[in-house]
């Protein structure tokens, strides 16, 4: 036993980039999911929010907020304010800190006296927000860094003699790379998810060999889904307006178009009946359901493509690359997450209905035992997942 382990609550989270919900149904040797699942809960899917993309999921999950309100809307935006296009793993605060309103899970969780939060990967785990990074960090997005390794590194921090850790949040690249590369439905998914198993066999016997595994609660989960795209299924928008009338903000399926002046209406008429596959709407016109409308950072016109459609500029043969994709109307199930946790804090053995990733940062925040901050999810939908909510609610979480 470690001579020195945090006395708070304790948890790690891990998101597989990309691992739709049903990706566990297949049949493959999965040893170490199933260990998982029979140990706690696994939901049917956990609903990702619109846009289904990654940088602005992840920041939802450890905020509890849609997009609109955290101000990560797409893995690419436009901000009027600083007249700046924002790129992946930009580093500078103003992109992520929501104008110093927006603060993630881990720096909240150090607020609290010797708690100390450490971050793997995780988009926006490199950032300032007021001022503050986490205790822990290996540093800049690399994805060179060996999954064991990031394991590894957060076994150490747990047992620090000065400083344990007591959060750890992980990211993980697969399936989300072989998924755009070879399609949802190919030999190499199924190879990653076999290689993320073998991750999670890794993570259970490392903690086990600390002799901190029943202590500490674990969640796999993803940001989003995958479908099957194809240069069959394009949609090019420059057969519709012409290129000087716009700028091309984000090119997922769901396309930010940022009109030059005097050219909104004339874009919006020319596109909102001009393919059958596309949606298009004025900003103010975005459905409620989407909360995706009450930022700067949306534009004033988004196309939305159907399920396994793309929206292109000008399309060529060659330049269609990818099988697979992401993005789109949250709605559609394949869009879905997957949601896995065992731990002290966690129901064995159930299957929980569906719920929104903004419930995943209340529930975390339960299990870790403070206040949320302001949040748009909700801890009724999730608290039949813990075990001995009662308890946690009148005494604590009990899983020190």
């Amino acid at each position: 036993m470690p001579s020195v382990i945090s006395d708070a609550p304790k948890l790690l989270l891990l998101s597989f980039d990309g691992f739709r919900y049903d990706y566990l149904d297949r049949p493959l040797l999965k040893p170490n999911f199933d260990f998982a699942i029979n140990k706690g809960v696994r939901a049917k899917y956990m609903k990702s929010t619109f846009a289904t993309q990654t940088d602005p999921n992840h920041m939802t999950m450890v905020t509890g907020l849609w997009e609109e309100s955290h101000g990560v809307v797409s893995n690419k935006m436009y901000d009027p304010k600083y007249r700046e296009i924002f790129w992946m793993n930009s580093s500078d605060p103003k992109w992520w800190d929501g104008d110093g309103k927006v603060e993630p899970i881990w720096i909240t969780n150090e607020r609290k006296e010797g708690r100390y939060s450490g971050v793997v990967n995780w988009p926006g785990g490199d950032v300032k927000y007021g001022g503050r990074l986490p205790t822990y960090s290996t540093g800049p997005y690399n994805r060179s860094i060996p999954y064991t390794d990031r394991i590894d590194a957060m076994v150490r921090w747990f047992l620090d003699d000065e400083k344990p850790m007591n959060l750890g949040l992980l990211f993980f690249e697969e399936p989300d790379r072989s998924g755009h590369r070879y399609g949802p439905d190919s030999v190499q998914v199924n190879d990653a998810i076999m290689m993320i198993d073998d991750t999670v066999g890794y993570l259970v016997s490392a903690l086990k060999e600390a002799d901190i595994y029943d202590k500490v609660n674990i969640i796999l989960t993803s940001d989003h889904g995958m479908v099957e795209v194809s240069p069959t299924r394009v949609i090019e928008l420059n057969r519709y307006i012409k290129p000087e009338w716009y700028i091309w903000v984000d090119d997922s399926p769901v396309s930010a178009i940022l009109p030059k002046r005097g050219k909104e209406e004339q874009i919006y008429k020319k596109l909102r009946s001009a393919h059958v596959r596309m949606k298009v709407f004025k900003k103010k016109d975005i459905p409620k359901q989407w909360h995706y409308r009450n930022n700067r950072r949306i534009m004033p016109i988004i196309a939305v493509a159907d399920d396994g459609w793309s929206i292109v500029q000008n399309f060529t043969q060659n330049t269609f690359t990818i099988k697979g994709n992401h993005g789109y109307n949250n709605s559609i199930i394949k869009m879905s997450a997957l949601f896995i946790a065992f731990g002290p804090a966690f129901e064995e053995g159930l299957t929980s209905k569906p719920f929104s990733n903004v419930d995943l940062y209340p529930l975390m925040c339960k299990i870790l035992d403070f206040e949320p901050r302001p949040n748009n999810g909700s801890l009724e939908t999730v608290k039949h997942i813990l075990f001995d909510y009662d308890s946690m609610a009148s005494k604590g979480t009990g899983t020190n």
